[in-house]
């Protein structure tokens, strides 16, 4: 689905715990920390920056108020 702007994104690591954080821009894409820089990716398999592993590990997406 859809990934609302501002939205927190957490993915699991190889233990099963969260490992990553990411932040929803909207669509299916989001922003995700990967030193030494900030990678765009998306969830969306015919997007260019789409990252099959960090959506194999999507755990949830949450909204803040």
């Amino acid at each position: 689905g859809e990934v609302p702007p501002g939205a927190v994104l957490v993915f699991l690591g190889e233990t099963g715990l969260p490992e990553t954080v990411g932040l929803g821009l909207g669509g299916r894409r989001f922003l995700i920390a990967a030193p030494p820089e900030v990678q765009v990716c998306s969830l969306n398999p015919e997007d260019p920056v789409f990252d099959r592993g960090l959506a194999e590990r999507l755990a949830f997406v949450r909204t803040l108020p």
